[in-house]
């Protein structure tokens, strides 16, 4: 979900991130899956939208969505 910085910028943060992830997975769960960290950004996204945009445009943007 990193928009700016430079390559290797991008790289330590990305490392970084799978490395703390490491630790955390379990039978049936890993934090490095993509697909539930594509989820993760989704909700944090969503999150945002509700907190800083006013409520009648976020109505009409998700009656786009759903």
């Amino acid at each position: 979900m990193q928009a700016f910085g430079t390559d290797e910028e991008k790289r330590y943060i990305t490392d970084a991130t799978h490395k703390s992830h490491a630790k955390i997975n379990g039978p049936t769960y890993d934090a490095n899956d993509v697909d539930l960290q594509l989820w993760v950004a989704a909700t944090t996204v969503r999150q945002i939208l509700l907190s800083f945009v006013p409520l009648t445009a976020l109505s009409r943007l998700l009656d786009h969505v759903s």
